[in-house]
């Protein structure tokens, strides 16, 4: 039986407590994840950095005025959403897509204003309607694909279906065995359940979880979860280079299990 928590705050706490900041390999690499998937706040990669350059010709056309309550206003929103971004990038939280939900509002309205104040510039209602115009051309595409889920982002996209296969699989294994998981997370976790005698340990780099496996001096089977839509190749390379056998002795798509022998 899988155990549970008992309730949403106790499995984001317990799944989500990282107790550190990043580690300096590990920035780089967030940074890059959370670009990508800020990238699609607005629409597709060129719509979001279109629609946010010409939003901030509009903040800033405002900023360079007198201080007013809408400049307060607009840096209150930038503050929050550069707070809550630097937060998510420098501790070691799980990066998700879905983390991007609490800033989509300030970003929506940021840009919201600043297109605003960019039209009202202009004193030709003709052009003002053209501008509309353009900009909802924009957004169209972008707005089409997500309704037809063609966006790569919100959900699993069924990329984790068998997960609860590999879980029981890796339940089965010895007491004690560790199974290190660089993609699957919680999810995993959650399908081995609370009461797993198993230990899972997650590293950022190929190179890290070589070298702090040969650290651990443990003699308990290891097991190393590749999923087919990630790229595992460099972490097998990087531990067959430290001299570790490694076996495949589970694939069913989209997992394989790699079982490593310590040298």
């Amino acid at each position: 039986a899988r155990g549970q928590v008992t309730s949403m705050w106790t499995l984001a706490t317990v799944n989500n407590d990282p107790g550190r900041l990043v580690r300096l390999d590990e920035l780089l690499p967030r940074l890059l994840e959370w670009s990508y998937y800020g990238q699609y706040l607005i629409g597709a990669g060129l719509v979001t950095l279109t629609l946010g350059v010409i939003a901030l010709v509009g903040l800033v056309k405002q900023a360079r005025k007198r201080l007013s309550s809408d400049t307060c206003i607009d840096a209150l929103l930038t503050a929050f959403i550069v707070i809550y971004m630097l937060v998510h990038w420098l501790v070691a939280i799980n990066i998700y897509d879905r983390y991007l939900l609490l800033i989509l509002p300030p970003v929506a309205l940021l840009l919201a204003r600043g297109l605003s104040r960019l039209s009202q510039s202009v004193k030709n209602v003709k052009m003002q309607a053209l501008v509309a115009v353009i900009l909802l051309a924009i957004c169209l595409p972008s707005a089409w694909a997500a309704s037809e889920d063609k966006l790569p982002i919100g959900g699993d996209r069924s990329q984790n279906n068998g997960i609860e296969q590999v879980a029981d699989y890796l339940n089965s294994k010895r007491l004690g065995a560790i199974v290190y998981d660089h993609w699957l997370g919680w999810e995993l976790g959650y399908y081995m359940g609370t009461w797993s005698d198993k230990r899972r340990v997650y590293y950022p780099t190929p190179q890290a979880l070589a070298n702090d496996a040969l650290l651990q001096a443990d003699r308990a089977p290891r097991y190393f979860v590749v999923p087919d839509w990630a790229d595992g190749q460099a972490w097998l390379d990087a531990l067959r280079e430290a001299r570790f056998k490694v076996a495949e002795t589970y694939h069913h798509a989209p997992f394989a299990v790699y079982e490593l022998e310590r040298p």
